[in-house]
């Protein structure tokens, strides 16, 4: 039976794909570009959030979330375009109210990192403000050492 996800359809044919084809397509590459950005932290730390609206509240996007206590916080958001085109992200919480955090935002089509920035928190939360565009992106978040 064929699939069809954001207006994309997948047929039978396309489903059985041989692996060394299949690892050609952008989505093979973007794997790869993912594997290289966890490999820049410490990854085997992470602890997912999943749902903990304690640690990140959505906006109207979906999101994957993990940290390394409030040190580090990466979050996958996606699906912005099935929604409607939204750019909306959430906030992040549980950050250390005494120190300062850069951001950045990891394009996981490309593997451009932006330059780091100020996060300007309330306390221990950061309110993020959109993404870049409507895609999968991913934001790190760092406390300064």
């Amino acid at each position: 039976m064929d699939t069809i996800r954001n207006g994309v359809t997948i047929t039978i044919e396309t489903k059985q794909t041989p692996w060394g084809k299949s690892i050609e397509y952008a989505s093979g590459y973007q794997m790869g570009y993912m594997k290289q950005l966890f490999e820049k932290y410490e990854w085997w730390k992470l602890t997912p959030a999943f749902n903990n609206k304690g640690i990140f509240t959505p906006d109207a996007s979906h999101f994957s979330l993990a940290s390394i206590g409030n040190d580090l916080f990466i979050a996958y958001i996606f699906d912005g375009i099935a929604n409607e085109g939204t750019t909306k992200t959430g906030t992040i919480k549980a950050l250390d109210a005494n120190a300062e955090y850069t951001y950045q935002w990891f394009n996981p089509r490309t593997s451009a990192m932006s330059e780091p920035q100020k996060a300007n928190k309330n306390g221990t939360e950061f309110k993020i403000g959109e993404r870049p565009t409507a895609e999968d992106w991913v934001l790190v978040v760092q406390k300064v050492k």
